[in-house]
């Protein structure tokens, strides 16, 4: 079980690097773990409304539009594609 938690683990820290820059990758794994817009702002230091634009690019740039489908695509992407390393699945996922 173990094991399992820390391939997760690894595959939120990576997901999406391919893309999305840096701060919107700490977005996502933010969302991902369930924060608000409001939480996610008192833990980075930044203002909601600075969540919400950059949750807005990170929506074009994943052509999703909701928290769901994020949520979606990242389980899709997970097991969808050969895990090795710290890699994003994403790019696989989107390769394919």
């Amino acid at each position: 079980m173990r094991r399992l938690h820390t391939q997760v683990q690894s595959i939120l820290n990576n997901f999406g690097s391919s893309v999305l820059t840096g701060r919107e990758q700490e977005i996502v794994r933010s969302m991902l773990q369930g924060h608000s817009a409001k939480s996610t702002a008192e833990v980075l230091g930044i203002s909601a409304g600075t969540v919400n634009v950059h949750r807005s690019n990170i929506y074009e740039k994943l052509d999703i539009s909701s928290n769901s489908e994020l949520f979606s695509l990242f389980i899709d992407a997970m097991t969808s594609v050969e895990v090795s390393g710290n890699q994003d699945v994403l790019k696989n996922y989107l390769s394919h």
